[in-house]
Protein backbone atom coordinates (compact mmCIF):
# COMPACT_ATOMS: atom_id res chain seq x y z
CA UNK A 1 0.00 0.00 0.00
CA UNK A 2 2.63 2.21 1.15
CA UNK A 3 4.86 1.11 -2.29
CA UNK A 4 1.44 2.15 -3.90
CA UNK A 5 0.92 5.15 -2.49
CA UNK A 6 5.00 6.42 -3.51
CA UNK A 7 4.34 5.58 -7.12
CA UNK A 8 0.95 7.47 -7.00
CA UNK A 9 2.68 10.49 -5.49
CA UNK A 10 5.83 10.09 -8.10
CA UNK A 11 2.93 10.22 -11.56
CA UNK A 12 0.92 12.77 -9.85
CA UNK A 13 4.76 15.20 -10.04
CA UNK A 14 5.42 13.70 -13.39
CA UNK A 15 2.23 14.99 -14.53
CA UNK A 16 2.84 18.47 -12.85
CA UNK A 17 6.32 18.29 -15.14
CA UNK A 18 4.59 17.28 -18.26
CA UNK A 19 1.98 20.49 -17.65
CA UNK A 20 5.22 22.70 -17.05
CA UNK A 21 6.88 21.72 -20.29
CA UNK A 22 3.72 21.91 -22.30
CA UNK A 23 3.91 25.33 -21.24
CA UNK A 24 7.47 25.76 -22.23
CA UNK A 25 6.49 24.36 -25.25
CA UNK A 26 4.21 27.27 -25.76
CA UNK A 27 7.01 29.76 -24.84
CA UNK A 28 9.47 28.48 -27.62
CA UNK A 29 11.03 26.56 -25.16
CA UNK A 30 13.44 23.58 -25.81
CA UNK A 31 11.82 20.45 -24.84
CA UNK A 32 14.31 17.66 -24.63
CA UNK A 33 13.14 16.87 -20.74
CA UNK A 34 9.92 15.65 -22.57
CA UNK A 35 11.04 12.49 -23.80
CA UNK A 36 12.85 11.30 -20.36
CA UNK A 37 9.23 12.54 -18.33
CA UNK A 38 7.16 10.48 -21.22
CA UNK A 39 9.82 7.39 -20.45
CA UNK A 40 9.43 8.06 -16.27
CA UNK A 41 5.33 7.96 -16.94
CA UNK A 42 4.88 4.45 -19.15
CA UNK A 43 7.42 3.29 -16.20
CA UNK A 44 5.35 3.59 -13.36
CA UNK A 45 2.13 2.91 -14.84
CA UNK A 46 3.45 -0.75 -15.75
CA UNK A 47 5.24 -0.85 -12.53
CA UNK A 48 1.81 -0.47 -10.75
CA UNK A 49 -1.27 -2.05 -10.92
CA UNK A 50 -3.23 -0.46 -8.77
CA UNK A 51 -3.44 3.11 -10.28
CA UNK A 52 -6.75 4.57 -10.56
CA UNK A 53 -8.06 4.31 -13.81
CA UNK A 54 -8.50 7.98 -14.76
CA UNK A 55 -4.47 8.07 -15.10
CA UNK A 56 -3.66 4.81 -16.76
CA UNK A 57 -3.66 5.55 -20.06
CA UNK A 58 -4.79 8.80 -19.75
CA UNK A 59 -5.09 10.40 -23.27
CA UNK A 60 -4.98 13.40 -22.10
CA UNK A 61 -1.76 13.02 -21.10
CA UNK A 62 -0.49 10.90 -23.98
CA UNK A 63 -1.80 14.05 -26.23
CA UNK A 64 0.24 16.45 -24.38
CA UNK A 65 3.42 14.06 -24.53
CA UNK A 66 2.94 14.03 -28.31
CA UNK A 67 3.37 17.74 -28.61
CA UNK A 68 6.10 17.68 -26.60
CA UNK A 69 7.90 15.12 -28.51
CA UNK A 70 6.41 16.55 -32.09
CA UNK A 71 7.91 19.90 -31.14
CA UNK A 72 11.22 18.15 -29.94
CA UNK A 73 11.71 16.97 -33.38
CA UNK A 74 11.26 20.10 -35.09
CA UNK A 75 13.71 21.11 -32.72
CA UNK A 76 16.41 19.17 -33.19
CA UNK A 77 16.48 18.06 -36.87
CA UNK A 78 14.62 16.17 -39.54
CA UNK A 79 12.96 12.91 -39.03
CA UNK A 80 14.72 10.03 -40.63
CA UNK A 81 12.53 7.34 -40.03
CA UNK A 82 8.94 7.66 -42.33
CA UNK A 83 5.91 6.08 -41.11
CA UNK A 84 3.91 5.18 -43.44
CA UNK A 85 -0.11 4.49 -42.98
CA UNK A 86 -2.44 2.88 -45.38
CA UNK A 87 -6.02 2.87 -43.42
CA UNK A 88 -9.69 2.90 -44.22
CA UNK A 89 -11.01 2.63 -41.19
CA UNK A 90 -7.88 4.55 -39.02
CA UNK A 91 -6.73 1.73 -36.78
CA UNK A 92 -3.32 1.70 -38.91
CA UNK A 93 -3.13 5.51 -38.36
CA UNK A 94 -3.45 5.22 -34.92
CA UNK A 95 -1.01 2.70 -34.28
CA UNK A 96 1.35 4.74 -37.04
CA UNK A 97 0.94 7.96 -34.67
CA UNK A 98 1.36 5.27 -31.47
CA UNK A 99 4.67 4.18 -33.37
CA UNK A 100 5.83 7.87 -33.78
CA UNK A 101 5.51 8.32 -30.18
CA UNK A 102 7.00 5.76 -28.82
CA UNK A 103 10.06 5.88 -31.25
CA UNK A 104 10.56 9.77 -30.64
CA UNK A 105 10.81 8.76 -26.60
CA UNK A 106 13.16 6.81 -27.15
CA UNK A 107 14.66 9.57 -28.87
CA UNK A 108 14.80 8.53 -32.21
CA UNK A 109 13.74 11.12 -35.47
CA UNK A 110 10.40 9.89 -36.63
CA UNK A 111 7.40 10.64 -38.53
CA UNK A 112 4.00 9.52 -39.55
CA UNK A 113 2.39 10.50 -42.58
CA UNK A 114 -0.40 9.52 -44.94
CA UNK A 115 0.87 7.66 -47.56
CA UNK A 116 -1.75 9.40 -50.03
CA UNK A 117 0.63 12.22 -48.80
CA UNK A 118 4.25 10.42 -49.99
CA UNK A 119 5.73 10.34 -53.53
CA UNK A 120 7.99 7.27 -54.35
CA UNK A 121 10.66 9.38 -55.22
CA UNK A 122 10.39 11.05 -51.54
CA UNK A 123 11.79 7.50 -49.51
CA UNK A 124 14.90 8.38 -50.66
CA UNK A 125 15.14 10.72 -48.03
CA UNK A 126 14.48 8.51 -44.65
CA UNK A 127 17.13 5.94 -43.71
CA UNK A 128 14.23 3.58 -42.27
CA UNK A 129 10.71 3.00 -43.76
CA UNK A 130 8.39 1.75 -41.73
CA UNK A 131 4.99 0.85 -42.87
CA UNK A 132 1.96 0.15 -41.23
CA UNK A 133 -1.54 -0.64 -43.74
CA UNK A 134 -4.51 -2.78 -43.23
CA UNK A 135 -5.95 -4.64 -46.14
CA UNK A 136 -9.21 -3.62 -47.51
CA UNK A 137 -11.69 -5.99 -49.00
CA UNK A 138 -10.62 -8.89 -50.77
CA UNK A 139 -6.64 -8.24 -50.72
CA UNK A 140 -7.27 -5.03 -52.10
CA UNK A 141 -5.58 -1.69 -50.44
CA UNK A 142 -6.72 1.00 -48.61
CA UNK A 143 -7.76 3.83 -50.26
CA UNK A 144 -4.93 6.33 -49.59
CA UNK A 145 -2.36 3.32 -50.25
CA UNK A 146 -3.09 2.67 -53.78
CA UNK A 147 -1.01 5.32 -55.70
CA UNK A 148 2.03 4.79 -53.54
CA UNK A 149 1.75 0.46 -53.98
CA UNK A 150 0.72 1.18 -57.25
CA UNK A 151 4.35 3.04 -58.10
CA UNK A 152 6.14 1.23 -56.28
CA UNK A 153 5.63 -1.88 -58.05
CA UNK A 154 5.74 0.25 -61.84
CA UNK A 155 8.68 2.48 -61.19
CA UNK A 156 12.28 1.71 -60.41
CA UNK A 157 13.83 3.73 -57.42
CA UNK A 158 17.43 2.74 -55.95
CA UNK A 159 16.33 1.84 -52.06
CA UNK A 160 19.70 0.24 -51.30
CA UNK A 161 20.73 2.47 -48.71
CA UNK A 162 17.32 2.40 -46.81
CA UNK A 163 16.15 -0.28 -44.19
CA UNK A 164 12.68 -0.97 -43.91
CA UNK A 165 10.17 -2.92 -41.77
CA UNK A 166 6.52 -3.81 -42.48
CA UNK A 167 3.43 -4.51 -40.23
CA UNK A 168 0.48 -5.83 -41.78
CA UNK A 169 -2.78 -5.69 -40.71
CA UNK A 170 -5.60 -8.23 -41.86
CA UNK A 171 -8.85 -10.82 -40.70
CA UNK A 172 -7.22 -14.52 -41.20
CA UNK A 173 -11.24 -15.01 -42.18
CA UNK A 174 -10.26 -13.59 -45.45
CA UNK A 175 -8.51 -15.52 -48.35
CA UNK A 176 -5.82 -12.79 -49.27
CA UNK A 177 -4.92 -12.26 -45.45
CA UNK A 178 -2.32 -8.82 -45.07
CA UNK A 179 -1.76 -8.73 -48.63
CA UNK A 180 -1.27 -5.57 -48.80
CA UNK A 181 1.21 -5.37 -46.09
CA UNK A 182 2.63 -8.00 -48.21
CA UNK A 183 3.05 -6.11 -51.48
CA UNK A 184 4.60 -3.46 -49.86
CA UNK A 185 7.40 -5.83 -47.96
CA UNK A 186 7.62 -7.50 -51.65
CA UNK A 187 7.98 -3.79 -53.27
CA UNK A 188 10.29 -2.51 -50.93
CA UNK A 189 12.79 -5.52 -51.30
CA UNK A 190 12.56 -5.48 -54.94
CA UNK A 191 13.80 -1.56 -54.97
CA UNK A 192 16.78 -3.02 -53.00
CA UNK A 193 15.72 -1.66 -49.56
CA UNK A 194 16.69 -3.89 -46.61
CA UNK A 195 14.61 -5.68 -43.90
CA UNK A 196 15.24 -4.36 -40.96
CA UNK A 197 13.16 -6.95 -39.10
CA UNK A 198 10.73 -9.52 -40.90
CA UNK A 199 6.99 -8.39 -41.68
CA UNK A 200 4.29 -8.83 -38.54
CA UNK A 201 1.37 -10.00 -40.31
CA UNK A 202 -1.44 -9.18 -37.17
CA UNK A 203 -4.54 -10.57 -37.16
CA UNK A 204 -7.95 -8.59 -35.63
CA UNK A 205 -6.22 -9.10 -32.48
CA UNK A 206 -3.54 -7.21 -33.18
CA UNK A 207 -2.07 -5.55 -30.31
CA UNK A 208 0.24 -8.15 -28.92
CA UNK A 209 1.96 -8.92 -32.44
CA UNK A 210 2.36 -4.91 -33.22
CA UNK A 211 3.79 -4.26 -30.13
CA UNK A 212 6.03 -7.45 -30.51
CA UNK A 213 6.77 -5.99 -33.87
CA UNK A 214 7.25 -2.62 -32.37
CA UNK A 215 9.68 -3.99 -29.51
CA UNK A 216 12.00 -5.50 -32.80
CA UNK A 217 12.21 -2.16 -34.82
CA UNK A 218 13.50 -0.71 -31.62
CA UNK A 219 16.06 -2.56 -30.69
CA UNK A 220 17.33 -3.38 -34.56
CA UNK A 221 17.43 0.54 -34.84
CA UNK A 222 19.44 0.89 -31.77
CA UNK A 223 22.04 -2.17 -32.78
CA UNK A 224 22.00 -0.12 -36.36
CA UNK A 225 23.13 2.98 -34.58
CA UNK A 226 25.63 1.34 -32.20
CA UNK A 227 27.45 -0.39 -35.29
CA UNK A 228 27.23 3.06 -37.05
CA UNK A 229 28.72 4.82 -33.85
Amino acid sequence: MEKDLERFSKLHAILDEINVAVNAWQNHLCLKHGSFLYNQYRQLLRDSKKLGPELRGNTFVEIKVIVICKQENRLMSEPNIAILWGSETGTAQSLAEKTELTLSAQGFQAKEMDMSDVKVENLTSYQTILVITSTWGDGDPPSNAMDLLGELQARTINLNMQTFSVCALGDTAYYQFCKCGKDFDEALATQGANRLVPIKECDIDYDAPYEQWLENVIQALKAKETSTV
